[in-house]
């Protein structure tokens, strides 16, 4: 009995001491990286010494953990920092450096238990104790955190990378290269292209394109030495968004329904951080920020304290230069644009009203473009708007001074031979088997806007000046045509096709040489003049021009050009004495006159229509055109109109395709007032103008007006029923100006476009002249059309008394001189 009595003592005892050794102060708050952790366990204090559980503190810090069952043993890794701690052992080690604890670590209920200050301590935190508050505070303000690649990269494909004095392209149908700042040699270190690139020192980590050979091996994480040998795999998941922070590879593993994932830099720990599906990644200060469901959130990078930080209809993000701002697009019918708001989701703003494709903030200025192909910049505030180029359709990735894009372009029909090739936005829904075999052109344009290099030839990258709007080119070169008498008789179509000797077939191509597209044109001199349309030249590096199969004339440069109008005029390289066609008047054109067409449709050549002026001058959004009967097929774009006499009364430039026969030419009296004012103009610069440009805020005020130039389209947006949106041009001379203004649903309604308000007033703010509501084609429009002396003015859009908030937000104005 005494026995029993003394070992019962003996166990409340050790209950007495166990309870006294690990007492559980009343909520202890530990906060890491600014916001409270969440524990498996409540911290316990012992030897006045707070303990929480090992996986936390450790994993809330980034160290990678390794438990030794048998041994009671731990170890913790980061940044080359090995921390070694045993159960019941008050000797701690750093980098095999032995250190005395105050508490040892101990096993309760279950789970390790480490000390908290001497584990944040060892990684280079600082820790602190607030007796009010029974709160431990861990931060890391002082640490440098090692990235290997830009967030703004990573989340545009990550295609390209700067590391050291190289840069790291993939080209999607050339394979990997790196090319030494300040040259355009390319290196190839890669037969196949690759994705979401980080460089450390001499490896390069990076995921497998889908054009990998091998199937099983596509989309999965590697790394090679950065001469390309050594390629190792790391992982067989089915990777996107891979990035390096510090000691981990961040991705999405698809293979698991785009669950966030991590394993280290040796393809050791792999790990599943949390079963949130994720779109985008980004990580910052222990925390991992992503897309689900549309919402912005952020969790740490163990997976716990989840939280949405903004609930809407999301698709790019990335972090601006200080990591203390996230930068997101939004695309919805009344709010597409881009915002920016704080790393804890407070202080939400919009920056940009427009529908945006892809934004890449770097050096403090924000990249990014519109579901049109226009590449703009602005200040990280949304300020100072600066459109950089057009045709910009996939991904940007900025290294240095220059913005690196892809353009993704689908294979054409032959039906579409006539048509310029438009790169497509996106590929990420597509087809495995369809991207595998697209077409691709690799750009890289200077941040200022100044020179586009083409980069996927073999040789040095091909430079193409950027002309931004308003150049003047100051060779002028004016045309004069001779007047010819009109024949007495009228000629047959037979006699009227004799003159193919004057028809060009016109046919474009890229910078590579590869074919774009063709066309029709028409001699108008001997030595060369050909006219054409506009779009058959857009998007052209060079452009060849065939007669009757047998003479090809290289183009040398462009006179004159409309795209509003749809007109350009050509002049060949080294020619004479070549057949002309003579220009009639389209002002005197009757209704039911006969007329002969001649193209190219298809590429066959000098194929011959017939048929009758069969409407009068249609005006469509300020621009005259001829209807006819005779058929106009793709090809025949560009080629003449011509009356009874032989007289080229028009420009054959379009079709409705759902119609019965109906077909439009430009007047030929508007191809002749571009002659006075014809000048030297370089094909890169003609081709490549842009047709539609973006308002840019603020413009509340004269003085900060928008530029406005003739015959292009202005697409703005108002933020509110207030919104006032100022647009400033110059004519040089006497100039008849129609500006023309819509809404998004003004084609289905004439009620909302008296919402719409127009003004013109001069440069001190006096109307002129106010818009007047006027049926255009199937729309219903604002229209100012008056005739104007040289000197500067304004146009004000605002929304007029009738406007209610949503009714519309975007706006297009169309201004079109005569």
């Amino acid at each position: 009995m005494k026995k029993i009595i003394i070992v019962f003592a003996f166990l409340l005892l050790q209950s007495i001491v166990s309870f006294s050794s690990y007492s559980a102060p009343a909520k202890i708050k530990v906060i890491v990286r600014g916001k409270a952790l969440t524990m498996d366990v409540a911290p316990v204090v012992s030897s006045g010494r707070t303990l929480i559980p090992v996986r936390d503190i450790f994993e809330s810090l980034d160290a990678y953990v390794e438990w030794n069952a048998k041994t009671k043993s731990i170890t913790a890794t980061r940044c080359g920092k090995v921390i070694k701690l045993k159960i019941g052992d008050n000797a701690g080690f750093i980098n095999d450096a032995k250190v005395m604890l105050d508490a040892s670590p101990r096993m309760i209920n279950g789970k390790a238990m480490v000390p908290l200050r001497f584990v944040g301590e060892a990684l280079g935190s600082k820790v602190e104790w607030d007796n009010s508050t029974s709160t431990i505070t861990i931060s890391t303000d002082s640490w440098v955190e090692k990235t290997y690649n830009t967030t703004g990269n990573i989340v545009n494909g990550g295609f390209v990378c700067s590391s050291g004095e190289y840069d790291y392209i993939s080209f999607y149908n050339l394979g990997t290269y790196k090319i030494k700042h300040g040259t355009s040699e390319k290196i190839k270190i890669n037969v196949n292209p690759v994705s979401f690139i980080n460089v450390i020192g001499d490896w390069i980590y990076f995921v497998n394109s889908d054009k990998y050979p091998v199937k099983s091996e596509r989309k999965t994480l590697y790394r090679m030495k950065t001469d390309g040998t050594s390629a190792e795999k790391l992982a067989s998941d089915t990777t996107s968004c891979a990035l390096i922070v510090d000691d981990w590879i961040y991705y999405i593993n698809n293979t698991d329904s785009s669950r966030p994932y991590k394993i280290r830099l040796d393809g050791k720990g792999r790990q599943k951080i949390s079963n949130y599906t994720a779109s985008n990644l980004m990580v910052s200060n222990g925390w991992i920020y992503f897309i689900n469901d549309g919402n912005i959130c952020r969790m740490r990078t163990n997976g716990k304290d989840y939280s949405v930080l903004c609930e809407e209809s999301t698709g790019y993000m990335s972090f601006n230069d200080d990591k203390d701002k996230i930068y997101f697009s939004m695309d919805s019918y009344s709010n597409s644009g881009i915002y920016v708001i704080k790393t804890d989701g407070t202080n939400k703003n919009k920056l940009i009203s427009t529908e945006v494709n892809c934004i890449n903030p770097s050096d403090g200025l924000l990249y990014y473009n519109d579901f049109e192909g226009n590449l703009y910049k602005t200040n990280e505030d949304g300020s100072g708007k600066k459109k950089i180029a057009n045709q910009v359709k996939g991904g940007l990735n900025v290294s240095g001074h220059w913005i690196y894009y892809t353009n993704y372009i689908l294979p054409k029909s032959s039906s579409d031979s006539n048509i310029f090739e438009t790169p497509i936005e996106s590929i990420s829904d597509m087809d495995t088997d369809i991207r595998a075999n697209l077409k691709t052109k690799e750009f890289r344009v200077m941040t200022d806007g100044s020179v586009r290099q083409n980069m996927d030839n073999e040789g040095p990258f091909l430079a193409i000046p950027i002309y931004m709007p308003g150049t003047t080119f100051t060779t002028p070169k004016p045309i004069a045509i001779t007047s010819t008498l009109r024949p007495e008789t009228t000629l047959s179509p037979k006699d009227i096709a004799k003159n193919t000797g004057a028809i060009f077939l016109i046919k474009t191509f890229d910078e590579n040489g590869e074919p774009i597209g063709s066309g029709t044109g028409f001699n108008i001199e001997s030595s060369g003049i050909i006219v054409t349309n506009y779009h058959v030249i857009k998007g052209a590096f060079t452009i060849k021009c065939s007669i009757d199969k047998t003479k090809t004339y290289d183009v040398d440069y462009v006179l004159n050009y409309n795209t509003l109008r749809d007109i350009a005029v050509l002049k060949v390289k080294n020619a004479s004495n070549l057949p002309v066609l003579d220009l009639g008047d389209s002002d005197k054109l009757e209704l039911g006159e006969e007329v002969v067409a001649i193209g190219n449709p298809l590429q066959l050549q000098n194929s011959v229509t017939t048929g009758i002026v069969s409407g009068e001058l249609r005006t469509i959004f300020g621009v005259s055109y001829i209807q006819t009967d005779a058929s106009i097929s793709p090809g025949n774009s560009g080629g003449p109109l011509i009356n009874s006499y032989g007289e080229v009364i028009g420009i054959t430039t379009m079709s409705i395709s759902d119609s019965q026969n109906i077909n439009f030419a430009v007047p030929i009296n508007s191809v002749k007032k571009l002659f006075p004012t014809a000048s030297i103009i370089p094909l890169s610069a003609a081709s490549s103008v842009d047709e539609a440009y973006e308002e840019s805020e603020p413009n509340n005020t004269i003085l900060k007006a928008n530029d406005f130039f003739p015959n292009t389209n202005m697409i703005g947006t108002f933020k509110d029923a207030k919104d006032l949106d100022y647009f400033n041009f110059t004519l040089n001379t006497k100039t008849k100006v129609t500006i023309i203004g819509l809404n998004e649903i003004s084609i289905y309604t004439t009620s909302t476009i008296a919402a719409l308000d127009l003004s013109l007033i001069d440069k001190s703010g006096n109307d002129i002249a106010k818009s007047i509501i006027k049926d255009e084609s199937e729309y219903t429009t604002q229209n100012i059309t008056i005739e104007l002396n040289p000197g500067d003015y304004k146009v004000l859009v605002k929304p007029s008394a009738q406007y209610k908030n949503n009714s519309f937000s975007d706006y297009q104005l169309i201004f079109v001189t005569d």
